[in-house]
């Protein structure tokens, strides 16, 4: 079973410190959901796991291992990054692009075998692309765009999900599908994913445990019940917020104060 943590990882941009001392241990089969106001870092932590930036300190580790001891491919075997932006190629379709996710597993040049092609399959049906893997990417909406590069991480079959706001343009509708295919597929295979979002809310319905980044620190991590507290909202966010309960389900949720209307 894979075991994936940072210990004491430190990164900055020359002076620019971003996060510093941040030690998280990561379990299969959980969903942690990473919060945190614009500029916390949350996509710095992403790429430096995912082994894309050079931490200035500290280590990440994969199964005792410190990532900075695999190779790029074999890192890519074990690990899929979602990104939040990516250049787009026009001339490429759907279906090439989810297919690159078994690079790692074939080679860049080689022909998928039929194993690999049932996975691109499953990945493009889960996502709802199916009926859009022959069009090329020119031709896709922002809410599709998202969606293919999810398809493109699933089909990397990767025991580690780094999701960089994979709801990012899509409608609630498509959003709750996304993020529910993902838990299921965290408890079915026992992954880990780690899933930046906005929404606090959604964090607080999907994740397993929260982290949330402020002050280029950890701030907390923990059960939604132990980390969605006004205090933290609001050392986090600079708001206040009331904390409720869901009307039928066990977990809480974030309600902005609004402040009154001057007269």
């Amino acid at each position: 079973m894979t075991h994936f943590s940072t210990e004491n990882l430190s990164f900055a941009y020359e002076k620019l410190v971003v996060f510093q001392g941040l030690s998280m241990d990561l379990r299969a089969g959980e969903i942690v959901a990473l919060i945190g106001a614009n500029g916390a870092g949350k996509t710095t932590l992403l790429r430096t796991m995912a082994k894309q930036l050079k931490q200035q300190s500290g280590t990440v580790l994969l199964d005792s291992r410190s990532t900075q001891k695999f190779t790029r491919r074999e890192i890519a075997k074990h690990l899929s990054l979602m990104p939040q932006h990516e250049q787009r190629e026009a001339s490429l379709r759907v279906y090439d692009v989810v297919a690159l996710g078994r690079a790692p597993h074939v080679g860049w040049w080689m022909p998928l075998r039929a194993e690999d092609e049932a996975i691109v399959q499953q990945s493009l049906e889960a996502t709802a692309m199916t009926e859009l893997q022959k069009r090329t990417i020119d031709q896709l909406s922002g809410g599709e765009w998202r969606r293919m590069i999810l398809a493109r991480s699933l089909a990397q079959n990767a025991s580690i999900l780094l999701l960089d706001e994979p709801t990012a343009g899509l409608d609630m509708k498509y959003q709750f599908e996304c993020l529910g295919h993902v838990r299921r597929m965290v408890k079915e295979r026992q992954l880990i994913a780690v899933i930046t979002l906005h929404d606090l809310n959604q964090a607080s319905m999907f994740a397993d445990r929260i982290a949330i980044l402020a002050n280029k620190e950890l701030l907390s991590i923990g059960l939604p019940q132990e980390v969605m507290r006004p205090d933290l909202i609001r050392k986090a966010f600079g708001m206040d917020v009331m904390v409720v309960s869901h009307p039928t389900e066990s977990i809480p949720m974030v309600v902005p104060i609004l402040a009154s209307p001057e007269v």
